[in-house]
């Protein structure tokens, strides 16, 4: 059965693009995708029964039995490669869910603070993802709306967002600053 491009370009980016037996990467070679067990002795068309290899190892193996030393440690990069690639689809998904449920968050509170400030820049999600990750929590995020709101009047709907902003940074400065003393008073628990 002929492998689809789809799967040999997964195959060849699996493989960093590079002959699993000699080690030659492209553009230097030209790459072909082979079977560990060969089709000849019932190997099927598995991504865990393909490997990257250069035009001239895939036609100088030829049908060598799987049992050979180089095949085995083929097969279990294989199969480290599957595991750690589920792990990383794992990571990715998490992620993800933690982040829509960060945005979601956000959203309600910032929609309940100030309804009539509807229209968010196009790359607050991100923003929001970045002041999170440098150690804002949701609370002090939803802090510096409360703050935000409060100026409503004083400050036009077009620079809340700017002033939100504002006080993020400055949150964070204090986290900083903090951090700081406790480091330089000794206040870390090293054991």
């Amino acid at each position: 059965m002929a492998i689809s491009k789809r799967l040999r370009f997964e195959i060849f980016r699996r493989d960093n693009h590079t002959c699993r037996y000699c080690g030659d990467k492209a553009p230097n070679v030209k790459l072909t995708v082979d079977h560990v067990m060969p089709e000849s002795l019932g190997g099927n068309d598995d991504p865990t029964n393909l490997v990257t290899a250069c035009e001239d190892c895939n036609s100088g193996k030829t049908s060598i039995a799987p049992d050979s030393p180089l095949v085995e440690d083929i097969d279990q990069a294989a199969a480290t490669w599957n595991a750690a690639l589920a792990k990383a689809q794992e990571e990715a998904a998490e992620q993800f869910d933690q982040r829509e449920a960060l945005i979601g968050a956000f959203l309600w509170s910032w929609e309940e603070k100030m309804p009539e400030f509807a229209r968010l820049p196009d790359d607050y999600e991100q923003t929001v993802v970045d002041f999170y990750a440098k150690g804002l929590s949701l609370d002090a995020l939803d802090e510096a709306m409360a703050i935000t709101a409060s100026k409503r009047g004083a400050i036009s709907q077009a620079q809340m967002w700017s002033y939100f902003c504002g006080i993020c940074w400055n949150k964070l400065r204090e986290l900083e600053k903090r951090a700081r003393e406790i480091i330089e008073n000794g206040e870390l628990d090293n054991g």
